[in-house]
């Protein structure tokens, strides 16, 4: 019996040297490793985080060479060979009168010629004065997925203005994603007289939106018969101006967005406040238009609308969706 309990004390000793334990070697070994692969993945969730930082770079821009609309260059970094040429001012227009068209001509940053674009931390904007008085102040701020904007019009004259708004444009011949296929004129709805050629394909593709359903332009009163066709929003008197025909169809979110060839991407315009939206399809500058609203300006006073310029992955549905659930900053 004593024989038999000093065997015991023996062996209970023998086992509390954890070096001697083949078991705990093994969980020593197992936490050591479990240790290493822990900071394998601390590793690659910085890795992955860098890598997703770097995915999320802005939109490119730059002022566009020989513009006589206040031209930038936007695209992608993920859809490499497309580049829109946003026109950020066509046109001021107070109702249906214009101070003239295709007049903001810019030399580049750092020209002696003024008056010129400014660039300062990637932040693009100008300054242009038309002869009788109305003054334009821009700014280009690219973004993840977008190009914040703000355009404040300032009233040097003596007389009030009763309903301003500008001109946009954004033209989609060098974005091969979503530039319209010409339609042969054996095929074309356009009037047969007409000299012009038929992009209106670019409209089974373009939309905004009405009573909270998205409204294709092709589905419009005049649909691809119109190579210039706009709309009015809900409720506003109609601008009669240049050669824009007016749907009967009105829009009530300050939204136009077009749609890629393959629908995995969007390019649109956004402003807090919109007057007319519209498309031009007569040639292959084949554009899409919508113009901030700025309303009544008295003489020594100014306005201010912000906006966006979106290109961006998914469906102009999913842009609409996205703005809805987080406003952009004009909104906030």
């Amino acid at each position: 019996m004593a024989a038999d309990l000093k065997r015991f004390q023996k062996s209970a000793a023998a086992d509390t040297n954890p070096w001697k334990v083949t078991g705990f070697r093994r969980h020593i070994a197992t936490a050591l490793k479990v240790a290493h692969l822990t900071q394998l993945v601390a590793l690659a969730v910085v890795f992955l985080g860098q890598a997703s930082i770097s995915a999320a770079e802005p939109l490119r821009i730059s002022p566009r060479p020989g513009s006589e609309a206040a031209g930038l260059n936007v695209s992608h970094p993920d859809l490499p060979g497309n580049v829109f040429d946003f026109r950020a001012c066509e046109a001021v227009l107070d109702g249906n009168r214009d101070f003239g068209l295709f007049q903001v001509k810019l030399a580049l940053p750092g020209a002696t010629a003024r008056p010129a674009w400014a660039t300062n931390s990637g932040v693009h904007s100008y300054q242009w004065r038309y002869p009788e008085g109305v003054e334009v102040r821009f700014t280009a701020k690219p973004e993840h997925n977008q190009v914040a904007v703000t355009y404040t019009i300032l009233n040097h004259t003596a007389m009030p203005m009763e309903r301003v708004h500008l001109h946009t444009c954004v033209t989609t011949t060098e974005a091969p994603a979503f530039f319209p296929r010409l339609t042969p004129r054996t095929e074309s709805q356009l009037p047969r007289n007409s000299t012009d050629k038929d992009y209106s394909e670019l409209l089974t593709r373009l939309f905004v939106w009405s009573g909270g359903r998205a409204l294709r332009l092709d589905a419009t009163e005049h649909a691809r018969r119109e190579a210039h066709l706009s709309l009015i929003p809900r409720s506003e008197p109609p601008i009669q101006w240049a050669w824009w025909v007016n749907s009967t169809n009105t829009f009530d979110e300050p939204l136009i967005a077009l749609a890629s060839h393959d629908g995995q991407w969007t390019a649109a315009l956004w402003f807090k406040r919109a007057a007319w939206a519209s498309a031009n399809v007569g040639d292959d500058r084949a554009c899409f238009h919508l113009f901030p609203l700025f309303g009544r300006i008295e003489p020594g006073g100014s306005a201010t609308v912000k906006g966006d310029f979106w290109l961006v992955r998914g469906r102009p549905e999913d842009l609409r969706r996205r703005i809805h659930q987080s406003p952009p900053a004009a909104l906030k």
